[in-house]
């Protein structure tokens, strides 16, 4: 559950809203913005944390790619393929 609280707060910082919650042993997540509303949402199993949160990640790069949550997830990604030795 860390890394998707951490991920909340991210999105969140960055001016977007974004929420998890447990309801009925589900975990509802959700994205969006104050002018649109909800963008997305999806439910998850509760123990299904992690998937929730790549999930959440991809979201947000999908509905809001100028973001700067979408810019550190491309520098990572470039860095990270970077970092791979060639081959």
């Amino acid at each position: 559950m860390t890394r998707l609280y951490l991920t909340l707060k991210m999105i969140n910082a960055d001016g977007l809203l974004a929420a998890a919650f447990t309801e009925d042993g589900r975990l509802r997540v959700w994205l969006g913005d104050e002018m649109d509303g909800v963008r997305s949402a999806r439910v998850f199993d509760v123990g299904a944390a992690d998937e929730a949160t790549a999930w959440l990640e991809a979201e947000t790069v999908r509905h809001y790619p100028k973001s700067a949550f979408a810019k550190v997830k491309a520098l990572l990604a470039e860095a990270a393929a970077c970092a791979r030795p060639p081959g």
